[in-house]
């Protein structure tokens, strides 16, 4: 059976195959960067880190942020917590998650001496944000990216 992860109860997606969801042990050596809930599954075969997380905004901050001012947000707390990764970016992106807008960018960096391929969006749906992020070696960039697509095809709002 195949795992489906839930975040904020609004939003779900199915872990492609040779995926599991990371436990708190795993989790442990990860750094966010903003705070809310978050869901993290990984293939370690393939060398694939999805993270999807959710920060629910309050009254007025809901009526005034948009998707696009926060996938800027991102872009910029991004670039700043990257830096010292040799942080390299290719260039904003917006993808359909399942009929909503997400914005985003993607951009590689170098991790333990290697060549790194990521991107991460944000997506606005009434109160909250959902942020999702796509982490896999260079090496494995054309797979991974396949399955990234497989994976943001799974969307359903709830």
């Amino acid at each position: 059976m195949q795992n489906i992860i839930s975040v904020n109860d609004h939003l779900t997606l199915a872990c492609p195959d040779g995926f599991h969801v990371m436990d708190e042990e795993e989790r442990k050596n990860l750094t966010f960067i903003a705070e809310g809930s978050c869901e993290c599954i990984t293939d370690p075969v393939r060398h694939i880190l999805i993270t999807v997380g959710c920060r629910t905004l309050g009254k007025l901050a809901a009526m005034l942020v948009s998707a696009k001012d926060a996938a800027g947000n991102m872009e910029t707390a991004l670039r700043e917590a990257m830096r010292r990764y040799s942080f390299r970016e290719n260039g904003s992106a917006a993808i359909d998650l399942s009929g909503e807008k997400a914005r985003g960018l993607s951009y590689g960096y170098v991790a333990h001496d290697t060549d790194m391929y990521a991107e991460s969006y944000v997506a606005k749906r009434g109160k909250a944000l959902y942020y999702l992020n796509f982490y896999v070696r260079e090496t494995y960039r054309d797979k991974g990216l396949k399955t990234w697509e497989e994976f943001l095809s799974s969307a359903e709002w709830k």
